[in-house]
């Protein structure tokens, strides 16, 4: 089997894959612009265009450690670098495990990068920059590529497939490997592909799992959230919010940048930041009834059962969904992922790049009435959805 892995671009390039490298550390390089952080808070904050090509630039194209940043690395909502929430208690010998896991870390967006520009452009408008801190903007030029999978993103990836053969080496064998689908969208079938190297390293080689199914985000798709098309944006929190923490910062901007057209919607501070992307992910994202049902599936060993957006081509045949494995993995988005969790939560906790939530099936589940399947009722626990109010 062939094995890829995301190879370092120049800073305009597409993420392609090429052969799995030695596990090396990527080369460090100095950085384009040295800022000094220094109060007030504006200047911590500075604008979303030139902190986020920065940040994004330093962290994830040159990969220096993060502990070097002079944030702290875990405010960044769901652009926060993988990082464990708490210790890992290894379960008993005997379970099973589904994973769902997002993509690695990415370039913005194509319309993250549009914002981005806009921002830019409002900044560089200024006839003269009146702090020290502001400087590096006279020869600013933004060169980000947007979407792709960044070299770091990768290395997320390949390390959590490692740590998958880690934690469950006793529930793989010759011919019980891993079952990997993926989103049809890049940076996630180079995100699964680079799981899958992972889990080989770990065993030496000895279990070489494939990316088995790739889901097309044009059609019915569980592993990408675009199926439910009244579920409201997120826009008017958001705003709101932007609104109280923005205004000083883009005057204070403005003040030391004459001729910059700076507006609320150009700023991020970090703090700050990380509550508007909990916002936008608790408001803007759908359900996502489809994948609960091809879980549910899983755990029972049964049928799928389900009138949502489950491909049922696919799953109908056994061998694009199969129910007699030990392990599954799937590769999705973060909107997909945080409409699993149906809760107010920490968009960091859940779901930074490469973030992963893994269901371990362990039975008999006494407390919560269990059957012989580790299932429990749904009243049980918690609340249920209502689907059909997706389309009506």
């Amino acid at each position: 089997m062939s094995t890829h892995v995301c190879s370092l671009p120049t800073p305009r390039s597409t993420c392609m894959s090429s052969p799995l490298p030695t596990k090396s550390k990527a080369k460090s390089v100095d950085a384009p612009h040295e800022v000094t952080y220094t109060s007030p808070s504006w200047r911590i904050s500075l604008v979303v265009t030139c902190m986020l090509a920065y940040v994004t630039y330093n962290v994830f194209f040159v990969s220096r450690p993060l502990e070097q940043y002079p944030f702290h690395h875990k405010t960044w909502a769901q652009y926060t670098p993988y990082h464990p929430v708490e210790g890992y208690p290894a379960p008993p010998p005997n379970c099973a495990i589904d994973q769902i896991q997002r993509h690695g870390a990415r370039y913005p967006t194509l319309g993250a990068s549009a914002r981005i520009v806009v921002a830019l452009n409002h900044i560089l408008s200024a006839t003269t920059y009146n702090t020290n801190e502001l400087q590096f903007l006279r020869n600013y030029t933004y060169s980000l590529g947007s979407s792709d999978l960044l070299p770091y993103g990768a290395e997320e990836s390949r390390h959590a497939g490692e740590i998958a053969f880690e934690r469950y080496p006793q529930l793989v064998s010759a011919e019980n490997l891993p079952f990997v689908r993926s989103s049809s969208g890049e940076r996630c079938v180079l995100s699964a592909t680079n799981w899958t190297a992972g889990f080989s390293l770990a065993s030496k080689q000895v279990y070489n799992p494939e990316v088995s199914v790739i889901i097309s985000e044009e059609l019915n798709d569980t592993l990408d959230d675009a199926m439910c098309p009244n579920h409201e944006t997120a826009w008017r929190q958001t705003q709101e919010w932007t609104n109280v923490f923005a205004k000083p910062l883009a005057d204070a901007l403005n003040q030391a940048a004459p001729g910059a057209t700076l507006t609320t919607a150009d700023m991020n501070d970090f703090m700050n930041f990380e509550y508007t992307g909990s916002l936008d992910k608790y408001y803007g994202t759908g359900y996502d009834v489809g994948y609960i049902n091809e879980l549910l599936a899983r755990l029972t060993q049964s049928p799928v059962r389900d009138n949502t957006q489950t491909n049922r081509t696919l799953d109908e045949n056994p061998e694009t969904f199969p129910l007699n494995k030990t392990i599954y993995a799937d590769f999705s988005h973060d909107n997909l992922m945080i409409a699993r969790t149906g809760g107010v939560w920490n968009a960091r906790e859940l779901v930074p790049f490469a973030g992963r939530m893994v269901t371990e099936r362990i039975a008999p589940l006494a407390f919560c009435g269990g059957d012989r399947n580790g299932m429990c009722h749904l009243d049980k626990s918690s609340g249920g959805r209502d689907w059909e109010k997706c389309f009506s």
